[in-house]
């Protein structure tokens, strides 16, 4: 029983992001196909949410060591003269 509840307690932060942020509250479309419509395009929609942050982290990644490899030989008093 404890198992289930930790399980739950990971998953409802998800579950109200969904509903906050996809516009899982309310299905304006109808019968089970349109509820099966909804929860596709909200899951679609929560993860390229997801890729977009990591493509993104990833590019602020590459940005910071390129700008580290120009301005290292000024940085580095090494290279002062």
């Amino acid at each position: 029983m404890r198992k289930r509840f930790r399980a739950r307690a990971g998953i409802e932060p998800i579950i109200g992001h969904l509903k906050q942020d996809h516009r899982m509250s309310r299905n304006y479309l109808l019968n089970e196909q349109g509820d099966l419509i909804n929860t596709l395009l909200a899951a679609a929609g929560f993860s390229l949410r997801k890729m977009l942050q990591l493509l993104i982290a990833e590019a602020l990644n590459i940005f910071a060591q390129f700008i580290c490899r120009i301005f290292a030989p000024i940085w580095n008093p090494k290279y002062t003269f």
